[in-house]
């Protein structure tokens, strides 16, 4: 096997295995950072009620170890709710 027929093949090769991880590396850009434990895209929930619910799931957080995130959202199309809410947990950890 020649050095220019073998590095072809492993140029096909990492194209092959590489190609899953670049197609769902970033599926949905609009999948959000969240940086509190409420985020409302919607733009539903004043400010006040906001910062009120969010201090409720901190103290919740402390008390019982348990941790609740309150995303809303206007849709998750083009993905069903149940990719896109793994979506949203992958990225957030």
């Amino acid at each position: 096997m020649t050095i220019r027929r073998m590095a072809r093949l492993w140029l096909v090769l990492a194209i092959v295995l590489l190609s899953p991880w670049a197609l769902h590396a970033d599926d949905n850009p609009a999948v959000p950072t969240l940086t509190r434990h409420v985020t409302d895209l919607t733009g539903t929930l004043t400010a006040d009620q906001l910062n009120q619910l969010d201090a409720q799931l901190v103290a919740l957080e402390k008390q019982k170890g348990a941790q609740l995130v309150v995303l809303m959202i206007g849709t998750t199309q083009p993905d069903d709710i149940d990719d896109y809410s793994l979506q949203v947990a992958e990225k957030n950890k």
